[in-house]
């Protein structure tokens, strides 16, 4: 069973190296990164460790943000990874639906 997003299958099959995986919030929408599965966890700022990463996509945001990753891939549901993004400073670029074609 295939378990990769048809993007994360391309990327691959273009030479590209998954880093790995992160944390989001339960079903992508938590305004404060919090994950129930994860306790009461929420990912902090890279920056200032007494501030959250508010979104749904806390963890992509985080390790972009302190350069472990170039990019990360997401969703951007309900403005979910822009909030995340905007919390440390890092650029969200939402393309287009459909607008990325598998080879």
């Amino acid at each position: 069973i295939d378990k990769n997003s048809s993007i994360i299958n391309t990327l691959k099959s273009l030479g590209a190296i998954c880093c790995g995986y992160s944390s989001i919030t339960k079903n992508g929408i938590n305004p404060y990164g919090i994950n129930p599965f994860q306790g009461e966890y929420m990912t902090r700022n890279p920056y200032n460790n007494r501030y959250y990463i508010s979104g749904g996509e806390p963890g992509d945001a985080s390790i972009v943000a302190t350069g472990i990753c170039p990019f990360a891939i997401s969703y951007d549901k309900l403005a979910s990874s822009r909030l995340s993004a905007g919390a440390v400073g890092i650029m969200c670029l939402r393309p287009t639906y459909n607008s990325i074609s598998a080879p």
